[in-house]
């Protein structure tokens, strides 16, 4: 289902002159109101527009729009060109008008097309802010129309007033009549003693809350081609209606008054009112729902309240990341898959998959990207140690190394505590001293004219940093180096090792199956890490930004937030 939504302002002016400027003025207000709500701008309705909104009401049968191009031999002409219809002698009615218009009773016929206006009356004391919204989701072609009609303040306290006065004679001729039977002047009909409360109540609100009176007409016109689902519409309405605690009522020989009071002209034909404050109004008015239809957006759904759908491009918004959260059997995964075809297909964006439980490797393999599988005895290896030179951008990158690298000893130590000073600056100064011979091959590349920032075939290995640990006097090195010895020498060396691993293709999953339960948490870190090189070398050479996604463990995702939650997807542009 597709809603359109008009906003139609009307108000009389003496000449055409000063309407333009009060309408200027009334534009920027409403964009202004609008914006606050959605974060859009509006634009009034050009001629041609609002021409082409009636046509599409009045032929919903014809096969052609009223605005198009169309080739006469060498020439392009527009169907709807102003200019020559006025020369030709043809209104705009003539362009817009139905083949044919026949009013009945409780129906009208408009061309092929079969229809019924109706009227909303009885509306309770509590209105249901669902009651647009379930008009709208009937599966039919609708006009629903809300015609607001503004009192001016001192008119609604005179109004006010004068009920406030009758109220109050009434109870004091129930008093008189109450002392004359022989009870307590206090007993009054209940009835009598809510409309006395409401009235101060109303007036309270005027007086001090700043509300307005609104008289409130609410028609909706609905559409059928046969008449057997004309009459269920109407059922179908009719049983809305009902459930929000409103009667919809057929305009019995009104029908085109109906019809022309649903049209987003802002004419009422109909003297069917009820007076709201500015809150019940406000129920009626359907902008208090943003809406995000973006160009280029991706599907994230349908709006709760509008039905409408969601297609936001997360590339225009301040924070690109997103994270999807949600019970077992809730669709995570399928939401992150989704979103990774659609990058896929609509986008030049690379793609990136952490996959701790091997469930995207089907789509990873049917849309031709490449897994890097990393398990324990594995023939794939990811070197931690692997740098750009532009690692840091501006900063040092050295020292951002330095830091993952205490990340990565502090998770392969443990303990409660962490690493202590010492030891932080033992690594701090290893991991220094292993990248200067890296670093000063980069800088002589450089100077001979090699314009790389980055080689993993000379980059230093976790072997080579366990061996410069064991060279040091402290004995926290010796410590740290005992510690790191399963991952350098030991049967958990898959870190130990240059990257042998040449990620090409825009699709990557890095499957971490197979890692073993000790070693997951480390190699989220260094697949992280390796992602993030790429990024800087994607950044070099001017690729658009890169889209990740990976799937948390419950246990990672609750340690890194600390909210226990049942699963999680996280997406990050």
């Amino acid at each position: 289902l597709v809603h359109d939504k008009y906003f139609t302002v009307t108000m009389p002016c003496p000449n055409i002159e000063e309407a333009v400027i009060e309408f200027s003025r009334i534009d920027g207000q409403v964009s202004r109101a609008l914006k606050s709500i959605n974060n859009q701008d509006t634009q009034p309705l050009t001629l041609e527009e609002r021409l082409e909104i009636l046509y599409n009401v009045y032929n919903m049968d014809a096969s052609m729009p009223l605005r198009r191009e169309v080739e006469v031999g060498s020439k392009v002409i527009k169907t709807l060109d102003l200019k020559s219809l006025n020369a030709a002698g043809v209104s705009t009615k003539d362009v817009i008008a139905p083949p044919s218009f026949e009013f009945k009773r409780d129906f009208f016929k408009m061309g092929e097309v079969l229809g019924r206006s109706m009227f909303v009356e009885n509306f309770p004391n509590f209105i249901k802010t669902s009651l647009l919204t379930d008009i709208s989701d009937l599966p039919a072609n609708l006009l629903v129309t809300v015609h607001f009609r503004s009192m001016r303040q001192d008119q609604a306290i005179k109004l006010v007033r004068n009920q406030t006065t009758n109220i109050a004679a009434n109870v004091v001729a129930a008093q008189k009549q109450a002392s004359k039977g022989g009870y307590s002047t206090d007993l009054i009909s209940p009835e009598l003693q809510k409309a006395q409360d409401e009235a101060r109540k109303l007036m309270e609100d005027i007086t001090t809350r700043n509300q307005k009176l609104f008289f409130v007409t609410l028609v909706v016109t609905h559409f059928a081609m046969d008449m057997e689902t004309l009459n269920n519409n109407t059922k179908t309405m009719e049983s809305i209606m009902q459930k929000n605690l409103c009667q919809a009522r057929t305009l019995n020989y009104l029908q085109e008054n109906g019809l022309n009071s649903s049209l987003p002209l802002g004419v009422n034909r109909l003297k069917v009112e009820r007076l709201n404050t500015t809150e019940s109004a406000s129920v009626f008015i359907p902008f208090s729902v943003q809406e995000w239809k973006e160009k280029h957006g991706f599907y994230y759904g349908v709006n709760a309240v509008s039905r409408n759908m969601i297609l936001y491009n997360r590339k225009k918004g301040i924070n690109y990341n997103g994270v999807i959260l949600g019970t077992p059997g809730s669709g995570k995964s399928f939401s992150s898959k989704r979103e990774i075809v659609n990058a896929l297909l609509s986008t030049d964006d690379e793609i990136y998959i952490i996959d701790p439980e091997n469930e995207y490797l089907p789509l990873v393999e049917e849309l031709g990207g490449e897994v890097v599988r990393i398990a324990v005895g594995g023939k794939t290896f990811i070197n931690p140690f692997d740098m750009d030179i532009e690692y840091a951008d501006q900063d040092d990158p050295v020292t951002l190394k330095s830091d993952f690298i205490c990340a990565i000893c502090d998770i392969v130590i443990g303990g409660i505590y962490g690493l202590s000073p010492i030891q932080k600056s033992v690594i701090d100064r290893c991991v220094r001293k292993v990248y200067q011979p890296y670093l000063n091959e980069i800088k002589r590349r450089r100077d001979s004219g090699v314009m790389t920032t980055g080689d993993p075939s000379i980059a230093p290995t976790m072997q080579d940093f366990h061996k410069l640990l064991l060279s040091q006097p402290e004995e926290e090195a010796k410590q740290i180096a005992l510690a790191l010895e399963i991952y350098t020498t030991g049967s958990l060396n898959t870190f130990a090792k240059r990257t042998n691993v040449n990620t090409k293709n825009r699709l990557v999953a890095y499957d971490i199956k197979d890692i073993g339960s000790g070693m997951k948490v480390l190699g989220l870190q260094i697949c992280l890490d390796s992602i993030w090189n790429r990024m800087i070398s994607n950044k070099r050479k001017m690729r658009p930004i890169c889209s990740h996604s990976m799937r948390l463990p419950l246990s990672t995702y609750s340690r890194f937030t600390n909210v226990p939650v049942s699963g999680s997807e996280f997406l990050r542009l």
